[in-house]
């Protein structure tokens, strides 16, 4: 596969969790030895090994006497041969194929130790086989697009994360939660027991082009922090690709970085997004039937913490506009949540008229949870004074803070 691991902690806690595991069939009893007509795909694999040469060597700084039998190289080969081949469910069953004489001859590698193995993981670099991947990808060929992609000029980029719930237990145990916080990175659920619920989440990145994986990365499956699924593609960004993303990475943050590296986005918008709907298109006859209900262009600001977005709201709330849309502002300031916009809300109330108070309270609803906001809102509602005021304000907020 080609994609890119940061940390090899996953492959060292599989492969220490494979060396002490005994497996056994349905049937309880120990696995019929690997024969040589179970072993798949070993020319294809051989197009691989030769650009494997130059990692021989690498690992071996503390093997003085010159005692090391399985190399970086050799254990590469072995995992390629394990990950293509479904028969090989085993250290012990690898061990077993790779002296078959078939796959000796196609390995290159001498016989190996079940400890020696498990050791070499701590020994290799990963990092060192980012180059190889990089070079293998460099082979891939375009696929046949979708003519009606032919306009799109960025890469398109398949973004998603999928948790691994697979070594649970392992999982818990290579990371535990951090000083001072209680839960652990790997947690990301409650059974209906009460249990704790950990895994691994794994966040891809599908070139549509090459129809290949173009990055992979490995956090703990809560998503939370650094490890939530936009802040990761956040960090690791590129130009000239266009990301297709669903909801859950629906953040202005990460929209204003994607378009400030150079690229280009599609993402679903959250339902509560507010944006002003700036240019209606016609719908072609196709459209309806690929489930297309509209065609528009949009003004979608609100959400952004852009240093330079409160002040377009405030320039286009000082004309004159009708009344659906200064709604549509009043909500967009709040939920910039900046101290500069939350007070233009509160004087709002304080000062305009009714009316405009009423929808400067409605729109502060959102902070409805927040007992310090309330108060201030409570504390605007009685300088306006109005009746009508102090009833949106009952109406939007809790009981217990009604005016």
């Amino acid at each position: 596969m080609l994609a890119i691991f940061h940390d090899s902690a996953l492959a060292r806690l599989g492969a220490h969790y494979t060396a002490v595991t005994e497996h056994t069939n349905a049937s309880g009893s120990l696995p019929q030895p690997v024969q040589a007509k179970d072993i798949l795909c070993l020319g294809y694999l051989q197009r691989v090994f030769t650009l494997l040469d130059s990692l021989h060597d690498c690992g071996c700084e503390r093997d003085k006497a010159g005692n090391r039998r399985l190399f970086y190289d050799d254990y590469v080969k072995l995992m390629l041969v394990y990950i293509w081949n479904p028969a090989i469910t085993s250290l012990r069953d690898l061990q077993q194929a790779a002296a078959l004489p078939k796959v000796a001859k196609a390995l290159g590698v001498k016989p190996f130790s079940l400890g020696s193995f498990s050791e070499s993981v701590t020994r290799f670099e990963p990092q060192l086989l980012v180059p190889i991947i990089a070079q293998l990808a460099g082979k891939l060929t375009p696929t046949a697009n979708d003519p009606r992609l032919a306009q799109v000029q960025d890469a398109l980029t398949l973004v998603d994360g999928t948790i691994l719930r697979g070594l649970t237990r392992l999982a818990k145990v290579a990371c535990p939660a951090a000083p001072g916080e209680e839960i652990a990175p790997t947690r990301y659920n409650t059974s209906r027991d009460g249990l704790a619920m950990h895994g691994w989440r794994l966040h891809t990145q599908f070139d549509l082009k090459t129809f290949s994986v173009h990055r992979l990365d490995r956090t703990g499956a809560r998503n939370a922090g650094a490890a939530r699924e936009h802040q990761v593609l956040h960090d690791h960004l590129e130009p000239d690709r266009c990301y297709v993303c669903d909801g859950g990475y629906a953040d202005h943050t990460l929209f204003d970085a994607i378009t400030d590296i150079g690229s280009s986005y599609v993402i679903r918008s959250a339902d509560n997004a507010v944006f002003n709907v700036r240019e209606e298109r016609l719908l072609s006859q196709e459209a309806p039937d690929a489930g297309i209900v509209r065609d528009a262009a949009a003004l979608a600001i609100g959400a952004s913490r852009h240093g330079q977005a409160f002040e377009v709201l405030r320039q286009h709330w000082r004309s004159a506009l009708p009344a659906e849309f200064r709604r549509t502002l009043l909500l967009a300031m709040a939920t910039i949540r900046t101290p500069e916009a939350l007070a233009t809300l509160l004087g709002l109330i304080a000062s305009e008229n009714w009316a405009c108070a009423v929808e400067a309270v409605e729109a502060l609803g959102l902070y409805a949870h927040d007992a310090a906001m309330c108060q201030k809102v409570k504390a605007a509602v009685e300088a306006c004074g109005d009746r009508r005021v102090a009833e949106a304000f009952g109406k939007v907020f809790a009981p217990g803070h009604q005016a």
